[in-house]
């Protein structure tokens, strides 16, 4: 999401505070001059892989982020669990997670979601392709209990509880 859209991660649709900022990025691959950097009021927390460059960690961490440091998984991604325990660690309970497929992916395998908010936006973004890649024969659904809709402009909003399929 950093590399691809440059996103501010602020809230601007409803009063309130900003949440803190928490970047995923096991290769440390945001740039120094990312807005999420310029533009937040408070650090953002960019967790990495033992394996990203020190310098960069400099770099990233003399323009205001904290960055903390955790075991990769299998993949090489950020250990997901170690992330969670350190963001703990600093008294961060709760999360709204906004990512790519293999980000989401991540934390619903591991059981971590309990509540899904989902925008269903008129555009299949990745054309054909996508679609031919959306196949999960023989995966048990996941199901949104007391699921409820809402329309914003010409998306609709699906949110609720997630229930994970017995194992």
């Amino acid at each position: 999401t950093i590399l691809a859209d440059d996103p501010q991660l602020t809230v601007r649709h409803c009063a309130g505070e900003n949440p803190r900022t928490v970047i995923l990025d096991s290769q440390l691959r945001t740039p120094s001059d990312s807005r999420v950097l310029e533009q937040s009021a408070k650090p953002p927390i960019i967790i990495t892989t033992r394996n990203a460059d020190p310098d960069q960690r400099s770099r990233l961490a003399s323009r205001g982020a904290e960055v903390l440091v955790v075991d990769s998984d299998e993949g090489g991604s950020v250990d997901i669990r170690q992330a969670l325990a350190a963001l703990a660690a600093q008294g961060i309970r709760t999360l709204m997670v906004e990512g790519g497929g293999k980000t989401l992916s991540t934390f619903f395998k591991h059981h971590l979601v309990n509540y899904c908010v989902i925008t269903i936006t008129p555009k299949i973004i990745g054309g054909l392709r996508a679609i031919e890649g959306f196949s999960a024969a023989g995966e048990a659904p996941l199901t949104l209990s007391d699921c409820r809709f809402q329309t914003l402009g010409s998306d609709i909003i699906a949110y609720g509880p997630v229930q994970f399929p017995p194992s």
